[in-house]
């Protein structure tokens, strides 16, 4: 792809950078609203961890990017939601996420369980 081609591509970049990862900061709200009011349809980052740092998080916000025909580009994981390789990533990120939160569960009980017999 020629630099013509790719600045005929693209209308405009912004930039959105915080140094949180909670999905409630600052600049990921600005471009949230951005994606919103249909300023943007395709975010590109470096990394998922550039998102958020929990895979259930991050899929539902994959989920939220697809509802709303938003391309997203993680660089460094390789990944192109307009892609097919992409879909399959995400469903894979899906079944990760809920593995992910069974065993946080999982070790939750176990904690309470563990405080429960101390204290008796």
């Amino acid at each position: 792809m020629t630099a013509e081609l790719v600045d005929a591509l693209i209308e405009k970049i912004c930039v959105y950078r915080d140094k949180s990862l909670a999905l409630n900061r600052a600049a990921f709200r600005k471009m949230m609203l951005a994606v919103e009011n249909g300023e943007i349809n395709c975010i590109i980052v470096r990394d998922y961890a550039r998102v958020s740092r929990t895979l259930i998080q991050l899929w539902e916000w994959l989920t939220e990017m697809r509802r709303m025909n938003v391309r997203v580009i993680a660089v460094k994981d390789g990944f192109d939601s307009d892609h097919l390789g992409g879909e399959l990533h995400e469903k894979l990120s899906k079944a990760l996420a809920k593995a992910q939160n069974d065993e946080h569960s999982k070790r939750t009980k176990a904690g309470i369980a563990r405080k429960k017999e101390l204290v008796v």
